[in-house]
This record gives C-alpha cells, sequence and structure tokens, in this order.
C-alpha cells in the first residue's frame, strides 16, 4: 500500500451491508462514483461498525453478488483507481467478475447442499432398517415360541399383546411412508366436510389417555373461547361445562376428518413419547380471529434453537443421542405440516430450549355451519389406522 494508507495496513472491518454500501446490497445495482460525488454522498460515513474506523477511498465502484434466485450475496468494491476515476469498461470488468464469484459461492453452497442430503438419506434409511426389523425381531421371535413351546395362558396372552402392539407399529412406520411419498408425488386426496374441531381432539386425548397414564403424564385439554366458559374433559373423555360446546359453530372447519384426526394424534404422541414420566401435556383450543388454533405443550425434551427451522422438515431428527432412545421415523411432523397446509392452515413450533419442553401449534379457517343438527363429522371410520401403538 502507497505512504496514502499507511495508517490503514491493519484494516479489516467487514461491511455489514449498511450506509453507503445499501446502495448496492439492497437496490442489488452497480454504483460507480467520481471523488467528488463520493465525498459529498450522505451514506458515506453510515457505515454500520465500519463507518468511525473507514479508510478513505479515492472513488468508489461497486457492484453486487447475486445468488441465482436473486438474493444478494454482498459486494465488490474497488476504490483509488490509480489514474483517472472509473469508467464504464471498469464496471463491465468488475460485473464480469461478480458474476463468476457469485456463481462459485452458489455453487459452493449446492455442494454443501448436496453432501447434507445424502448424510440425512443414509441416516434416515439407517434409522428406516433400525425401526423396520425391530418389530420384525419382537414378532418372529415370540412367533417360535408359541410355535414351539407350551405357554401359560398368562405367558401367551403377553406374547399375543407384544406381537399385536409391534405389528401395530410396523404398520404405522409403513402408513406414514405411503404418506410421505403421496405427499411428494402430490398424490394425496383429501375429503372435505363440516368437521368438530372439539370431537377430533376428545378422540384424540382417549386414543392416547393409556400411553399418558403409564408414565404418569398430566393430560390436560381445555377450549378457551370469548364468550363461552373455559370447558375441560372430564374422566369419562367428554367435555364439561357447557355442553353446547359441541355445537358451537366456532369450532367448526371444512376439512377431511381422518386426515385431521391424524395431525392432531401425531402432535400428542409426539408429546407423550418425548416428555419423561410425571410431565404435563396440555393441549389448547381456542378462537383467533376467523381461524381455530390449536396448541399441544410439553413439559418434554424440547427443541434446540438451531434445530427449530427443519423441524417439521421430512427426514429430519435432532441429534441422534437425544433422540435415539425414542422410536420414529422422523416422518411425523412433516406429515402434519403437509396436511395443514393442504387444509389451508398454518403450523409453527416453539421451544426455549433442551429439556426446556415445547408447543407445536396450527392454524385453520373456521367455517360457519348454518344448521349443526346433524352435521358433525363421524371421527375416522377406520380408526385401527390410527390408534396408537
Amino acid at each position: 500500500m502507497s505512504e496514502k494508507y499507511a495508517a490503514w495496513q491493519d484494516y479489516c472491518q467487514v461491511p455489514d451491508g449498511t450506509g453507503i454500501y445499501q446502495e448496492v446490497c439492497q437496490q442489488q445495482q452497480a454504483v460507480r462514483m467520481t471523488q467528488g460525488e463520493l465525498e459529498s454522498h450522505p451514506a458515506k460515513q453510515g457505515c454500520g461498525q465500519a463507518g468511525g474506523k473507514h479508510r478513505p477511498m479515492g472513488g468508489w465502484l461497486a457492484v453486487p453478488l447475486k445468488a441465482r434466485d436473486g438474493s444478494n450475496l454482498g459486494l465488490i468494491q474497488l476504490s483509488d483507481k490509480y489514474e483517472g476515476e472509473f469508467a464504464e469498461d471498469d464496471e463491465t470488468i468488475l460485473m464480469q467478475l461478480a458474476q463468476a464469484v457469485s456463481g462459485a459461492i452458489d455453487n459452493a453452497r449446492l455442494y454443501e447442499e448436496s453432501q447434507q442430503a445424502n448424510r440425512m438419506k443414509d441416516e434416515f434409511l439407517a434409522t428406516l432398517s433400525h425401526e423396520l426389523r425391530s418389530p420384525l425381531n419382537a414378532i418372529l421371535g415370540w412367533a417360535q415360541v408359541l410355535r414351539h413351546r407350551s405357554l401359560s395362558p398368562a405367558a401367551t396372552e403377553r406374547a399375543l399383546s407384544t406381537i399385536e402392539r409391534n405389528a401395530k407399529l410396523q404398520t404405522q412406520l409403513i402408513d406414514d411412508l405411503l404418506d410421505i411419498s403421496r405427499i411428494i408425488r402430490g398424490k394425496l386426496t383429501l375429503n372435505p366436510c363440516a368437521v368438530n374441531i372439539i370431537s377430533l381432539v376428545e378422540a384424540a386425548v382417549n386414543t392416547v389417555r393409556l400411553a399418558a397414564d403409564a408414565k404418569s403424564i398430566d393430560l390436560r385439554f381445555a377450549i378457551i373461547d370469548l364468550g363461552w366458559e373455559t370447558a375441560e374433559l372430564n374422566e369419562s373423555g367428554e367435555v364439561s361445562g357447557n355442553p353446547e360446546y359441541q355445537l358451537n359453530p366456532r369450532f367448526w372447519v371444512s376439512g377431511d376428518p381422518g386426515r385431521l384426526q391424524q395431525v392432531i394424534w401425531n402432535l400428542l404422541t409426539n408429546a407423550i413419547k418425548f416428555t419423561p414420566r410425571g410431565g404435563r401435556v396440555e393441549i389448547r383450543l381456542s378462537r383467533v380471529d376467523s381461524e381455530v388454533e390449536l396448541a399441544v405443550t410439553d413439559t418434554g425434551i424440547g427443541v434446540a434453537a438451531n434445530f427449530l427451522p427443519y423441524v417439521f422438515e421430512s427426514f429430519r431428527q435432532a441429534d441422534a443421542t437425544i433422540t435415539r432412545n425414542y422410536s420414529g421415523l422422523g416422518l411425523g411432523l412433516a406429515i402434519v405440516r403437509q396436511l395443514v397446509e393442504l387444509h389451508g392452515g398454518t403450523v409453527w413450533a416453539q421451544s426455549p430450549g433442551l429439556d426446556m419442553g415445547s408447543t407445536f401449534s396450527f392454524r385453520l379457517p373456521s367455517m360457519q355451519v348454518n344448521s349443526i343438527a346433524g352435521e358433525e363429522a363421524q371421527v375416522l371410520a377406520a380408526a385401527g389406522n390410527l390408534l396408537g401403538v
């Protein structure tokens, strides 16, 4: 560097996209200024953290780095041309260089994404083989015992229960795989009708209650609605409080009852699975403007902040050292998101962090039902496909 810049030999401030750099990064356009134009520019000194330490520039030429999707990756800038001011030819050359650099950055990102996809595929296949083999081993093992030994009635009942439980587990795994396959290929169809969300939640809660009781988990369901008293499930699994809740049109939506039941069941099953013994799972149903919102909150293992953005992606699971103790393929939440979005709704997750619990919520557009009598959809004609393990 010349003597003019001796004091800035150690300068290494990284532009943060503020001040004069906004001209390039936000507008995605090249900027070329003479020394006079640069000195009089109002944003020259507003360069964020670099503002008070910025080295002097004699003239300026900067072009944006653009990703393939049009987003900004940064910029390349030049200053202090050896002779004269920057010209159109200089700008053309720098733009060509910027295109090459942008392509290189994009290619590096695509390569990393492909490597990540391969790692995810390998991890998923390893998990799939384990999850399919485990129930098969139990089924085959007990089948051989039943074939070659005379067991007591109690032992026989235990063997049959184990076989049935593991067969249901394998059926659920296969159903999840088929659902993801249909979703990816756009072959999943819905059969919408008027659906009472309260009835779906009641059915799902009663389905998972045994699993919750086995872990001494406090399972609660509350309906919160302005103008109506709060209702909860009684010991019989029915909504207590105002009996007209079942006929309240504010909790009716248009949807496929079987698929919506699957969404709710998946969320409750996950909450109970990842909540330790003696924990708590709360289901809250409420109205938010013109939508029905269901939130499932647990006191379980929670979700790490760096994984939270990916929790609804297919074939993604959190750190295997944490989740390996729990069965599953990591498809349930991906299916939940796809089904909710197919119904015109939204789904999201919140968690303060690991070991601090989590909340999974979704909203669906509500519908107004003029005549409720006889309209309530039958929940899960084929309920056996959804009954838990």
